[in-house]
């Protein structure tokens, strides 16, 4: 179901620093997501209650989840992790 998942810190006012995590999905389940919203929610709240689970409390994924389509990545295959803190927060406040 999951190709690549990348979490990223952003800023709150309240919790200091919250965890935010960019999910690319598979091929046939990433075009269900795109085009189901209660599937997209299903799919959220199993990657959150799997993170809950398995990881610590400081670990959990309070930010939220993203589905995108591509983790940027410089020539050399890095992840560019200031551009996905940069795109967590310019989400709208009501996604984090």
């Amino acid at each position: 179901m999951l190709r690549m998942q990348q979490s990223s810190e952003f800023p709150t006012k309240f919790l200091g620093k919250s965890l935010f995590a960019f999910v690319v999905l598979k091929a046939p389940v990433g075009s269900q997501v795109k085009n189901d919203r209660q599937f997209q929610k299903k799919v959220q709240d199993s990657i959150s209650k799997h993170v809950s689970s398995s990881k610590s409390s400081y670990k959990w994924l309070t930010g939220g989840i993203e589905f995108v389509e591509a983790i940027p990545k410089n020539a050399s295959g890095k992840i560019l992790r200031r551009v996905l803190r940069e795109q967590a927060t310019a989400l709208p406040r009501a996604k984090l």
